[in-house]
């Protein structure tokens, strides 16, 4: 999503610019929630925000290596998380 960013230059006048960021969600179809994992993915965040796939991230952690910098790599594991192949 977007962004506003109010930018100062030491003596001008300030401006405002939009600037891009990328904010990660998850849908919870069996609670009807989505939830938040922030701009950046970190594995340990992500097991503590939904534990009910702690044990199914760990086993897909232990077949496969994944980069959470790599967007690719993180909707693979989420694929295995929806495809019920836990």
């Amino acid at each position: 999503h977007k962004k506003i960013v109010e930018i100062s230059n030491y003596g001008g006048a300030s401006q405002k610019e939009y600037s891009l960021i990328n904010e990660y969600f998850v849908f919870m179809p069996k609670s009807n929630r989505m939830v938040d994992l922030g701009m950046k993915v970190n594995l340990n965040e992500l097991r503590k925000t939904i534990p009910e796939y702690e044990k199914d991230i760990s086993s897909y952690l232990s077949s496969h290596k994944l980069n959470t910098k790599k967007d690719e790599d993180l909707i693979q594991l989420f694929y295995f998380l929806d495809s019920g192949k836990r």
